[in-house]
């Protein structure tokens, strides 16, 4: 697996809010070869995604964080991630 990640977060003057955008690339090579998990060899290629998200700073001194993302992938997969922390 090789993998590229970017995020650009925009705070808006005077709240605690941010916004973000972020995307990335993964290509997938090699796959499973065992039935354990089963196989997954149809996983191999390469993987797009991006979205837009919303930060809310629930600690100005720790920087701790509440986001909520909208994603979506070139395979036609949409996704909401909500949580506490930023991904990276």
């Amino acid at each position: 697996m090789s993998a590229a990640q970017a995020e650009y977060r925009y705070q808006i003057t005077d709240t605690r809010f941010r916004l973000a955008i972020f995307g990335g690339y993964t290509n997938l090579s090699n796959g499973s070869k065992g039935n354990e998990f089963g196989n997954r060899d149809s996983d191999n290629g390469d993987y797009i995604s991006g979205g837009v998200g919303l930060r809310y700073t629930l600690d100005k001194k720790s920087g701790l964080d509440y986001r909520i993302d909208l994603a979506t992938t070139n395979k036609d997969e949409q996704s909401i991630y909500a949580s506490i922390k930023q991904a990276f």
